[in-house]
């Protein structure tokens, strides 16, 4: 029996349950945004989550921050930064929102699958 026979699911059944599962999640997130208050369309939610996610993703969900280094990005295309505040900031500016939107869009995507 090959290696391949032996997995219970294929390859496509893997991908297609992560992109239904992934899309449960920006379901979620996008209905706490509107319960927190925000404002903005279901695109442009969409587009804060993505930019949102690429430049904390190392620094709340990994833990992995390095003295010296904001804004380079790693191997798979998450940003770095050598703290918390500063990769939030980075949000702030490249999506040139208030701290208040900010904090909606941290908290919709925290309150509904723990981001730190």
């Amino acid at each position: 029996m090959t290696k391949k026979e032996q997995l219970p699911f294929t390859q496509s059944e893997a991908n297609r349950d992560y992109l239904l599962t992934e899309k449960k999640f920006n379901d979620e997130h996008f209905v706490e945004y509107q319960e927190l208050g925000g404002e903005s369309s279901r695109k442009e939610y969409d587009n804060m989550r993505e930019v949102f996610i690429d430049h904390t993703h190392n620094s709340y969900v990994m833990g992995n921050m390095s003295i010296g280094v904001n804004g380079e990005q790693d191997a798979d295309g998450f940003y770095m930064y050598e703290s918390r505040p500063k990769s939030c900031q980075a949000v702030i500016d490249e999506l040139g929102i208030t701290d208040d939107e900010f904090e909606k869009l941290f908290r919709s995507i925290d309150n509904v699958t723990a981001w730190t």
